[in-house]
């Protein structure tokens, strides 16, 4: 948050707490703008001081904030992310016309590793020329376990306003009566429950039971097979048998993974020759790939499209809705 007083320019940090009365809003960070025009921290002399502003006028201030963001949001519509693509996600470009990156190698960084490709700037496609295990170095933060007793679906939510979390159809192994009100799955007040669903985009749904199912049998790298790492998995959520862990080596580690041979590209733009033969373009040509058709794809992507196997899905789901009543949330 920034303003200019008395010829001076300030900046803080909004921050939104919740609280007891979950309207607790407080200017954290306090910075004045040097003379060179850098932002630095801001020591008053004076000692702060704190405001309680009323719950409605916070809940009207972050409806008002929410409908100028949606009003500066793109209009929905034109070409879907990719044939059959749905939900508030369904338009999105992703990498459409930018530039196409290849992983060459399993380095952990440098030229034609996935670091290199993850942090370059500007649309692009990114494509594997090579298979096997990349050792990233970093460190991972712990999430919550699902073993926590007593489990929940959502634990203390933050920046929630009253009435905006619906949550039904959802099912907990061994808790019935959680699957008779899921509001009991919720460690949170019941202020903030909504009765009734928001409006969403149409997409297809499944039941709780069938949602298990479905994606156990479809999620993960399936293509041509399972691994061993998906197949334990599968069989951990299953038998309710699977853990938290430090480190691969408690699972017998990672298996061994061929890296295969890709397929020949003479353009170096990420459609396979063979593809190319069999539907007439040019094999030199690297504009080919970034060639638009009628329906409003790259040829890259009417490439990239055609492997992937068409999965079909069923009917009602259990719902998680969480935004503040009112407001249309955008991706």
């Amino acid at each position: 948050m920034r303003a200019e007083f008395d010829g001076k320019a300030y900046e803080w940090t909004l921050t939104y707490r919740g609280g007891r009365n979950h309207c607790d809003i407080m200017l954290t960070d306090p910075r004045i703008a040097a003379a060179d025009g850098k932002m630095v921290p801001y020591v008053a002399e004076k000692q702060a001081r704190s405001f309680q502003f009323d719950r409605a006028v916070v809940e009207s201030a972050y409806r008002e904030f929410y409908r100028h963001s949606d009003a500066q949001q793109p209009r929905v519509g034109g070409t879907l992310a990719f044939p059959g693509a749905e939900g508030y996600g369904a338009y999105a470009q992703g990498g459409r016309g930018g530039k196409v990156l290849f992983v060459t190698n399993l380095n952990d960084s440098g030229p034609g590793s996935l670091r290199e490709a993850v942090e370059a700037k500007g649309l692009r496609t990114v494509i594997f020329r090579v298979g096997g295990v990349i050792e990233t170095k970093g460190l991972m933060r712990p999430g919550t376990s699902t073993r926590q007793r007593p489990p929940y679906f959502i634990i203390d939510p933050k920046v929630i306003l009253p009435g905006s979390i619906y949550v039904d159809g959802n099912i907990m192994v061994g808790m019935v009566d959680v699957g008779r009100d899921n509001w009991k799955g919720v460690l949170a007040e019941r202020s903030l429950q909504s009765p009734a669903p928001f409006p969403a985009p149409q997409v297809q749904t499944q039941s709780a039971a069938e949602a298990f199912e479905l994606v156990l049998r479809n999620a993960g790298a399936t293509r041509p097979r399972r691994d061993s790492v998906d197949a334990r998995i599968v069989s951990d959520v299953r038998n309710g048998t699977g853990k938290i862990i430090n480190d691969e080596k408690e699972v017998g580690g990672w298996p061994t993974y061929a890296s295969g041979e890709p397929p020949e590209n003479t353009a170096n733009d990420g459609i396979p020759d063979e593809w190319k033969k069999t539907h007439g373009l040019s094999l030199n040509d690297p504009s080919v790939a970034s060639a638009i058709n009628a329906a409003g794809y790259t040829e890259l992507e009417v490439y990239l499209n055609s492997i992937v196997v068409p999965r079909m899905f069923a009917a009602p789901a259990p719902r998680l809705n969480m935004q503040p009543p009112g407001i249309t949330p955008r991706l």
